[in-house]
């Protein structure tokens, strides 16, 4: 006759094993091994030394049954434990109190962006303000949101409404980005255009004053060949007058600074002209990044 109590002890092994896998098919998989060969292993770190590491893993899509797998140390690059996960199954009341903080903490980022957002619509129509300085707060402010973004996904205690108030609130800075970036355009346009027109009036009295001193010359020059061997001026010669040869002398003079400030005109033209073209490949890189943030946002409606 078998004895009951043998029965017992096998039932109750039994119903410890079944607690145990039940137990570990529940748990998330809170730990992360990155193998050398760019694999990765999800699952339990349950104990690790210099040779091995022995994780729980999952073989069913529901998780419900696991095994143990030894991993050796020399084709491991790193593993990395989730603690928020980990702790929602540890400690479920300390967990709801971070997500409560967390959640705070979120909502006081939301606050600040907020503030900063109006701030920089409101300097995009003062006059004193760069339009660059107000784009480049904008893309501040968006780089901003990006950390606090990757926060999010980091985090199991991160509130289930935090991504898609994050991401509308970016696109809406996009969205102003480029309208800021628009308007730098169109205002480095206008300037080139002023520089242009003020180069070509300068052009203009440049070849005046030439085509002046020219003509004063050619008539000191008629003059100087009228006279004769003894220096006296023959009939239908006149040369230049006091007031003419005070002329030719201050536009020789003033021609030497005009060429240079025509100069430097031009030299700003191609400035300008490379800042348009940086602005147009920001404009174009920003208007793509918004692109992919409003793909992003959308996917979490």
């Amino acid at each position: 006759m078998k004895s009951t109590t043998g029965r017992r002890v096998r039932h109750s092994r039994r119903a410890l094993v079944l607690l145990l896998v039940c137990a570990w098919g529940g748990m998330a998989q809170a730990d992360t091994v990155y193998l050398k060969s760019g694999a990765v292993i999800a699952g339990q770190v349950l104990s690790e030394n210099e040779f091995e590491i022995r994780i729980a893993v999952s073989q069913t899509v529901s998780g419900s049954i696991r095994t143990f797998k030894l991993i050796d140390r020399s084709i491991v690059d790193r593993w990395e434990r989730d603690d928020a996960a980990l702790a929602v199954e540890m400690d479920p009341g300390g967990a709801t109190a971070r997500a409560q903080e967390l959640a705070r903490t979120f909502d006081d980022a939301m606050g600040e962006f907020s503030v900063t957002l109006r701030r920089a619509a409101t300097l995009a129509h003062d006059a004193e303000t760069g339009r660059e300085d107000v784009a480049a707060l904008y893309l501040e402010l968006i780089e901003d949101m990006d950390s606090e973004w990757r926060k999010l996904q980091s985090s199991a205690l991160a509130p289930d409404d935090a991504g898609p108030r994050l991401l509308a609130l970016r696109d809406k800075a996009y969205e102003l980005l480029l309208i800021a970036l628009r308007a730098n355009l169109g205002a480095q346009q206008d300037e080139l255009a002023r520089a242009k027109e003020r180069v070509a009036e300068l052009d203009g009295t440049i070849a005046d004053m030439e085509e002046e001193i020219s003509r004063l010359e050619s008539t000191d020059d008629d003059a100087a060949a009228g006279r004769d061997s003894a220096g006296v001026r023959r009939m239908g010669r006149r040369g230049l007058s006091p007031a003419e040869r005070t002329r030719l002398r201050d536009l020789r003079k003033m021609l030497v600074p005009a060429r240079s400030r025509l100069r430097k005109r031009t030299l700003a033209i191609a400035q300008i002209e490379t800042t348009i073209r940086q602005v147009e490949d920001e404009l174009k890189l920003a208007g793509e990044h918004a692109q992919q943030a409003a793909t992003e946002a959308a996917a979490l409606r």
